[in-house]
């Protein structure tokens, strides 16, 4: 299923620059979305794969604690613990 999304937060680790099975490359990043709930903060993390080139040129700039926007549509995938 696939959903627009609209993320402001913070990136937890280096965005990192990684080549598809078919050879295109593309950025890989994870953003931390903090709430906080009845006094307790709570974070949510989200994977984040731009396959667009302009990601592959700001790639560098994508470092650890940014606070980033994030626009586009994803894919969501339910797991059962």
């Amino acid at each position: 299923m696939k959903v627009q999304v609209n993320l402001i937060g913070r990136l937890g680790k280096d965005a990192e620059v990684k080549t598809s099975s078919n050879g295109k490359q593309y950025v890989s990043f994870t953003v931390a979305l903090n709430e906080v709930n009845n006094g307790t903060e709570e974070t949510t993390w989200f994977d984040v794969k731009g396959f667009d080139d302009q990601f592959i040129k700001i790639a560098q700039y994508l470092t650890k604690g940014k606070l980033v926007h994030v626009n586009g549509s994803e894919q969501v995938r339910l797991y059962n613990d």
